[in-house]
């Protein structure tokens, strides 16, 4: 049995992530074979000279280490809150393509980087707690197959011809511009959705943006009550859409005017409850509260749980709050 190897970077060597990831050795091994004898390739994936899987299928070991790429990021930077979200920028104007998994965000990225957006990541965003600066992080884009048909790319038309292929990464270069730098500011929030043939698009309410943002984030609990002030701020400082998908070229063409359009003014967001630092309210240790606007948010930073306020529950919590500050212990 022949067995052929190499070794490798990882993914997007060409744009180098953080510089506080530590070094790792990834190693992928083929053989022409598979065990039982039958025919390959079979490969073989190893990281810092531990076995991790393998697989007759190359894009297993590809989806094994980016994801495991998210991972070291995300504990390489603990001063940054992590948001499982999309980033593209363009001139002077930032995007943040935020959802779930399976609601289009990656195929949303590729089609405003083919139409003339930078690349910075369609998987996670790190955001400054000390600072507020984005730092994308660009590596392969993940592409699941109701999305190869929409791009006339190298990498897909290879994946199409590959019918148990579940993924493709797909090279960022083959899209078009890339960058790791970090971008100061957001200019504008979408908020993305699957829908049918035609697209929609309705103007989100900070409060709601808010929720939104939180509901995606990776490591809110660690980023404690600065990640949520971080949130709350982008929210309230950046206009927000929520985008339901349609027909590729009718979606871009629909968000074009809101992603380049006039920043509209911040909305007022002010916190309530215990201080980010010393003693904490009685009215309840671990609740924050914020009035965005004419709404607000109350945030349990022990069990993570985030509730949305009508202006008259903002006001309440805000009463109760500051009856409780002035009442001795």
């Amino acid at each position: 049995m022949r067995r052929d190897s190499t070794r490798c970077s990882p993914p997007c060597r060409h744009h180098p992530p953080d510089a506080r990831l530590p070094r790792r050795d990834i190693h992928i091994s083929c053989e022409v074979e598979q065990p039982d004898g039958g025919p390959g390739p079979w490969f073989e994936l190893w990281i810092d000279d531990r076995y991790e899987l393998s697989s007759r299928w190359l894009w297993r070991c590809e989806d094994r280490v980016l994801g495991r790429l998210n991972r070291w990021t995300l504990d390489a930077t603990p001063d940054r809150l992590h948001l499982h979200a999309g980033l593209v920028s363009r001139n002077d104007h930032a995007v943040l393509v935020v959802g779930p998994s399976g609601a289009g965000k990656s195929t949303l990225v590729a089609a405003l980087v083919l139409d003339g957006w930078t690349y910075h990541t369609d998987e996670m965003i790190g955001i400054d707690l000390a600072t507020g600066a984005l730092h994308g992080h660009p590596r392969a884009l993940t592409l699941k197959p109701g999305s190869w048909g929409l791009f006339e790319l190298p990498t897909l038309r290879d994946a199409r011809r590959m019918p148990s292929r579940a993924r493709a990464h797909l090279p960022p270069g083959e899209l078009g511009g890339a960058s790791s730098d970090a971008i100061e500011s957001c200019t504008t929030i979408v908020f993305v959705r699957p829908g049918n043939a035609w697209p929609a698009l309705e103007t989100m309410a900070p409060v709601q943006a808010a929720a939104g943002l939180m509901a995606e984030s990776l490591d809110a609990e660690r980023a404690g009550p600065a990640g949520m002030q971080r949130i709350v701020e982008l929210a309230s400082t950046t206009p927000s859409f929520s985008l339901t998908t349609g027909e590729l070229d009718a979606t871009v063409g629909l968000l074009r005017p809101a992603l380049t359009g006039e920043r509209r003014s911040p909305v007022s967001a002010d916190r309530f409850g215990p201080p980010l630092s010393g003693s904490a309210s009685a009215f309840h240790a671990a609740v924050l509260g914020w009035a965005i606007g004419n709404a607000g948010l109350l945030y349990d930073t022990n069990t993570g749980t985030l509730l949305q306020l009508d202006h008259m529950g903002a006001e309440t919590s805000r009463l109760l709050f500051s009856s409780d500050r002035s009442t001795p212990s």
